[in-house]
């Protein structure tokens, strides 16, 4: 995030997102490696901050759920990060998934 300039912030928010696109192309391994996971919590979060259109906070918060589940990562910064994100968001995303995934977390 570029502090105090929103266009600049979405151009390298775009930028990003071509390197992550690029990433998951060519290694598919990498929806396994933590520190993308690392990488999309962020992008999650700064997309909700800039209002980027298309859900795009939500599914770089789900991705990065996601990777950290089949990684086994539960205690994780990342994983509790994007469970919280996605959980108090108005108009949950599929509220059914977001409970099974909590429950692996309790159980």
């Amino acid at each position: 995030m570029v502090a105090g300039n929103v266009l600049l912030s979405k151009y390298f928010f775009t930028q990003a997102e071509k390197v992550l696109d690029y990433i998951l192309r060519s290694e598919p391994s990498a929806m396994k490696d933590y520190s993308i996971a690392l990488a999309v919590n962020a992008m999650g979060w700064h997309a909700g901050y800039l209002c980027m259109p298309g859900g795009k906070s939500e599914k770089y918060l789900t991705m990065a759920k996601d990777i950290c589940e089949s990684i086994g990562a539960y205690n994780s910064d990342v994983y509790l990060r994007s469970m919280f994100a996605i959980s108090t968001r108005p108009g949950l995303i599929e509220s059914q998934r977001i409970v099974n995934s909590l429950e692996k977390v309790i159980l």
